[in-house]
């Protein structure tokens, strides 16, 4: 049972919007657009931490493979300007390696672009508030590949095989 859902045709990838966001952020076409859209306060979905250091990690291993650099668009609002230091000196700090832009998740066209122009889609929830998760919907319907948090709603919404679930605690 999925209990909200979405129209789908509503997140159909954008190509110029796609394009015309990579280029604003600088980001070369072999490069690897990683994006989230959802609230920024730890206390309401996500501590960053894991989620950086796993970026770093992923850099260097795209690094020792030739790749293009890595980067994480988080597409959101901060309810408390503090969390913006936070996420920002957390992720100069802990993913030096890795491109870091915030975008302003109030704003639809960001949004869009930001589902255009990402190569993968990450949704690192690890808070009780979370209960279904949209967001990977919007994802999922703007074909890219997802990595979420084994989560409440996400283990019903977020099939193995097709996209993946990282085990939490």
């Amino acid at each position: 049972v999925i209990p909200l859902g979405i129209h789908c045709d509503d997140f159909t990838p954008d190509p110029a919007a796609g394009q015309g966001l990579r280029a604003r952020l600088g980001l070369a076409p072999e490069d690897i657009a990683v994006a989230c859209i959802a609230r920024l306060t730890p206390q309401e979905k996500f501590d960053p931490l894991p989620l950086f250091i796993a970026m770093e990690a992923a850099s260097a291993e795209i690094a020792t493979k030739g790749g293009g650099k890595l980067h994480l668009i988080l597409c959101g609002q901060f309810r408390d300007d503090v969390w913006r230091a936070v996420f920002t000196d957390g992720a100069a700090e802990l993913m030096p390696s890795v491109g870091f832009h915030l975008l302003d998740g109030g704003d639809a066209g960001e949004r869009k672009g930001t589902l255009s122009g990402a190569d993968i889609f990450v949704f690192p929830i690890d808070n009780g508030q979370e209960t279904f998760g949209l967001a990977p919907l919007q994802a999922m319907a703007a074909d890219l590949p997802v990595i979420v948090s084994d989560w409440h709603g996400m283990k019903d919404s977020v099939t193995p095989g097709t996209d993946f679930r990282i085990p939490t605690e």
